[in-house]
C-alpha cells in the first residue's frame, strides 16, 4: 500500500494509470481494515470492558475504529473509481473523470473529518468530567 501511494502524485498527470493504482490501493484498504478488524475487534473488547480510569477513552476510540461505517466509506470510494475509469476508457473524457475522483476524495476526507471531530468532541468532553470530578474531590477534602 505504501509504495502504491507513494507512487499517487507521480501519476496524477496520467489518468488511467492513476486510477488503476487508486482501484488497487482501495481494495487493499478494504482488505487490510477487514483483517484488522476482525482480529482485533475480539480482543479490544474485552480489553474496553475492564474496570479502570481509561474505559470511557477506550469506548470512544473503539467506536472510532469499529463502529463507523468505514466498509461502506471505502466500498463507495471504490465504486466511484471504477465510475471514473470507466467513463475515462468509454469516452475518453478525462474532465468528468478528473471531477469524480477529486470529489471523491474530497468527500472521503470528509467523512473522516465528520467521525475524528465526534471523536475529539467526546473524548473532550470525558476529560472535562474528569477535571469536574478531580475538582469535587479537591473541594470535599478541603471543607
Amino acid at each position: 500500500m505504501a509504495i502504491i501511494f507513494a507512487s499517487l502524485p507521480g501519476l496524477s498527470c496520467y489518468l488511467l494509470l492513476y486510477c488503476i493504482f487508486m482501484i488497487i490501493f482501495e481494495i487493499l484498504d478494504t482488505w487490510g481494515a477487514t483483517i484488522v478488524h476482525r482480529n482485533i475487534w475480539i480482543e479490544y473488547i474485552k480489553e474496553i470492558e475492564e474496570e479502570d480510569g481509561k474505559k470511557d477513552e477506550r469506548k470512544i476510540w473503539a467506536d472510532f475504529y469499529f463502529k463507523n461505517p468505514t466498509f461502506l466509506r471505502t466500498t463507495l470510494i471504490l465504486i466511484n473509481y471504477f465510475i471514473a475509469l470507466i467513463i475515462l476508457i468509454q469516452y475518453t473524457d478525462k474532465y468528468i473523470s478528473y471531477i469524480i475522483m477529486i470529489l471523491t476524495i474530497i468527500c472521503g476526507n470528509i467523512i473522516i473529518q465528520l467521525w475524528r471531530r465526534k471523536r475529539d468532541q467526546d473524548l473532550d468532553d470525558v476529560e472535562k468530567k474528569k477535571r469536574s470530578n478531580l475538582n469535587k474531590k479537591e473541594d470535599k477534602q478541603f471543607n
